[in-house]
This record gives C-alpha cells, structure tokens and sequence, in this order.
C-alpha cells in the first residue's frame, strides 16, 4: 500500500495490492494531505477488508469521483470547472457510501449559496451516479438527483445613451471599444475579445452593394455569422485586437458602470442590450435572433416584452 504526491501532476496518488488485486487513484487536484490519507484509509476498507470477497465492493462517492476525473475529465472543454465543484463537494462526500448520494445532495441544497452554484455541484453528483448505474456496474438501481429551481433571468436593457455613456465612463480604450461593439453586434465578450483584422470583410449584399462587416465564423445554426458595422463602432472595430488581460479590462468596465450608477451591471448585459436597440430601431424577431447566433427561435422568445413594445410603439406611429 503507498500513498505519495506526484510532483508532475500536483496531485496525490494511491496505489493498493493485495491477494493479486489492485487500486490506483490519481486524486483531484487541491485536496490536503490529511483528506488524501482518509481516502486510502477508504479505499483499503471498502475493497479489501471484505469478509467475502466475492461480493460486489463498496464503492463510495469518491471512488466514483475518482473514475469520473480519470474517464471524463479529458472530453470536456472546462475540465477545471468540474474540478472546481469537485473539490467544493469532498467536505460533504468524505468516507460516504455511492448509495448515500441522494441524501448528500439533499444535505448541499441547503447550503447558503446560489442555487445555478448549487445546481451545477449536484450535476457532477449525478453524472457519477448515471455513471456507476449504467456503465460501470456499481448500483443495483439507478440514483436520481432533483436539481433546484433556478431564477436566474435577468432584464437589463441599456438604452444606446447610456451605451455611450458607458464607453465614455471607461477609462481603458479596449474596454470602452469593448462595450461599444458588444453593444451594437450582440455577440458575446469571448468572440469580441479575440475579434482580429482578417475578420472585417467588405461583402456584396444582395442588391450587390458593398457592405463592411465582421465575420465571426459559422455560428450555432450553421450558417456564416457576418454582422454589418455600424458607424459607432468603426473606430473601436480598426483597434483590434484587443490587450489579452481580460481582468484588467471587466475591471475598469466595472469602474465605469458604477461611475453612471449601474454598479450591477454584467458585460454580458450587453448582449440583451444589443436585441433592444435592434427591436427598437424596427428589427423583426427572426432578424434579432439571426444577428444573435440563435440556433433555436425559442432563445429569442426571451425578449418578448421588448417586442410588445417596439409594435406597440409602430401602431402608435399610425394615422
């Protein structure tokens, strides 16, 4: 039996032998030594001090953790995120059976945090117990997890004033070109940030006029996703690309909203903002949701209110 640190992964190992079995465990990353040896102590327990050894192990929430990082980790695209949640939830999983996970997950919906932060901890719980159910053969019965309720819509819509006001409250020129283009594209901060100078075309429309526009490759509906340029965004548009310290710009964007007084306010935000003007200046649905990269009419159904205003506004403009 050993349990040592791996000095090339950052991580502690476990290996057991005995009567020609073996169990090794390359733990998450982040956990203390002490919680390393309460897992070996676990490990030895459940797999080995057996009175029939021809049974079906204990299996316990962290062995199923364990495999999930070996098996799953190196498919995903955020693979730190999970490791993240993972680490959250060893507290709460430490020595705990596979078949107690429905009460662990109990348990954590009471914790004093949000309830997508929460919700997002239970996924990983109930990936592993999908897991251990249908692949790994660890359960007699499946295991299911209900997830809360999340209420995470939000409604701020920027008027194109205060999008100017916005730009001109920030003190770093990426973040006020920042704004500026996310405002009048609607595209999110990632493709803005890389945004480069190949990007910006000059297109014929289908009346054969020359249009600019920025190309930001195929979007989810697997047509190309070209947005014009709007004359506001020219210069901000020829400066890119931007400075790569993302922290240091959301940081003077934050300065900025809290100087108009809209301390609250997420980059993201931009992006509704971007569907508000569109619907404001006349736009129709499908147009918004095109320029936004909707692959489902569903996601633009989300601004229904807005659209209510802008036909309202159209009828009252009729004699």
């Amino acid at each position: 039996m050993s349990l040592w640190f791996h000095q090339a992964k950052k991580r502690y190992c476990i290996r057991i032998r005995r009567r020609g079995r073996e169990i090794a465990r390359t733990l998450p990353a982040g956990i203390t030594k002490g919680q390393a040896e309460a897992l070996h102590a676990q490990l030895v327990r459940d797999h080995f001090d057996q009175a029939e050894l021809g049974k079906r192990p204990r299996y316990t929430v962290a062995d199923a953790l364990n495999r999930l990082i070996e098996e799953e980790l190196p498919r995903l695209k955020r693979p730190d995120n999970v490791l993240s949640n993972i680490r959250a939830l060893l507290p709460h999983i430490e020595g705990r059976p596979l078949a107690d996970i429905p009460a662990i997950a109990d348990e954590y919906k009471h914790h004093i945090l949000k309830p997508a932060t929460i919700n997002r901890r239970l996924a990983v719980l109930r990936r592993a117990a999908n897991l251990a159910w249908r692949e790994w053969n660890w359960l007699d019965r499946p295991i299911t997890i209900r997830l809360l309720r999340e209420q995470n819509a939000r409604h701020v819509y920027l008027t194109a004033a205060q999008v100017l006001k916005l730009a001109r409250a920030c003190k770093l020129p990426e973040a006020r070109d920042m704004v500026l283009i996310a405002a009048y594209t609607g595209q999110r901060e990632g493709a803005i940030k890389n945004l480069r100078q190949d990007q910006v075309l000059t297109v014929r429309d289908k009346r054969g006029h020359l249009v600019r526009v920025i190309d930001f490759g195929v979007g989810k509906t697997g047509e190309p996703n070209r947005i014009p340029i709007h004359p506001a965004i020219r210069t901000a548009v020829a400066r890119a690309p931007f400075a790569p310290n993302m922290r240091w710009i959301y940081t003077h964007f934050k300065r900025a909203a809290a100087a108009i007084g809209l301390p609250d306010l997420h980059f993201h935000d931009l992006r509704p903002t971007a569907a508000s003007l569109l619907l404001d200046a006349g736009a129709d649905e499908h147009t918004v949701g095109t320029i936004l990269g909707h692959s489902d009419p569903r996601s633009t159904k989300r601004y229904t209110h807005l659209m209510l205003h802008a036909k309202r506004r159209a009828i009252g403009r009729l004699r």
